[in-house]
């Protein structure tokens, strides 16, 4: 959501060149279409009032969520960006420039850049995957103002003490080599390795409460890790076909998947609640929509090129 409006991204431009689709949340009425990338829309975060998708094309694109024009068009990566997440940090929050605030891409270069969310520019790159990275999540945002200036490796970390993770912040990131690197905000050292799926990962998750992370997989299993000494604690055989998206919503987690359904978890056992079907192809993407008065709801989208609204 950016501006109180549903973004989605199309699988390829159409004739007009449109690249992003911006939908109202109560009529579900197109209000807007942003013509920019030459290839499909892979990736979305908002920073402030900046809306960034990443592309097949290999190009971040900004929009400035006032005007909606494209205020940046950042080409560092070599590959298509899949990922994208925003680290901010305390003292101010996302404001209007994005202040105290990162952009962290990953793409099928196997590379993840840090950017500055207020002036965009790439501040560090993390070498680490040996294929492409699929997704990422950033868990425990700093408390603290992040220090966004480039540093050599090795030295000293001045505001967070050591190197240590602003907050105890961290990066996780899933690749297709299948494994989920952890990387200290701050340092951007990679602190943990988690291994344990048998094919590419493809989707992470992290709990509200932020005590622990969940990653998808082409194996059709997730796994759930417990942030403080990322130890695998349940692996959930959790469909027929690749698992392609996570969310954590109210309580509960859900998965969507080449096999059409959407499955909803219960946290504290780990079983099947729900397996909701309405997509007739996969589901690759879920996003639980701001809770209201009326109870919380949440989209779901698909290869079908159908998005659906569940409560």
């Amino acid at each position: 959501m950016c501006r109180d409006l549903l973004v989605s991204g199309t699988s390829s431009p159409s004739a007009r060149g449109i690249s992003l689709r911006l939908w109202h949340p109560v009529t579900w009425a197109c209000v807007r279409e942003l013509a920019g990338h030459c290839g499909a829309v892979l990736s979305l975060a908002v920073c402030g009032d900046y809306l960034w998708s990443g592309s097949r094309d290999c190009a971040i694109k900004v929009w400035d969520a006032g005007t909606w024009e494209c205020v940046a068009t950042l080409e560092a990566h070599a590959d298509a960006v899949h990922a994208l997440a925003v680290v901010a940090g305390g003292g101010g929050g996302a404001r209007k420039k994005a202040a105290n605030t990162l952009v962290v891409s990953g793409a099928l270069d196997a590379l993840i850049k840090v950017w500055d969310g207020a002036t965009f520019e790439c501040l560090r790159t993390l070498s680490g995957h040996v294929s492409g990275v699929k997704a990422l999540v950033a868990v425990g945002r700093g408390a603290a103002p992040l220090e966004l200036t480039p540093r050599p490796r090795g030295t000293a970390k001045a505001a967070a003490g050591g190197g240590a993770a602003v907050g105890g912040g961290v990066i996780v990131s899933g690749a297709f080599d299948r494994l989920v690197k952890v990387w200290s905000i701050g340092s951007w050292e990679c602190v943990a390795t988690l291994k344990g799926h048998k094919s590419g990962i493809t989707a992470l998750t992290a709990c509200s409460t932020e005590v622990w992370v969940a990653s998808a997989s082409n194996d059709n299993t997730i796994r759930v890790w417990e942030r403080h000494g990322w130890a695998c604690v349940v692996v959930i055989e959790a469909h027929t076909d690749t698992v392609w998206a996570l969310a954590d919503y109210e309580g509960q987690l859900l998965s969507g998947s080449s096999d059409c359904t959407i499955k909803v978890w219960n946290k504290e056992t780990w079983k099947c609640d729900a397996t909701l079907m309405g997509h007739v192809q996969a589901v690759h993407a879920i996003l639980p929509l701001p809770t209201t008065g009326e109870g919380g709801s949440f989209i779901s989208a698909s290869w079908d090129h159908s998005i659906a609204v569940w409560q």
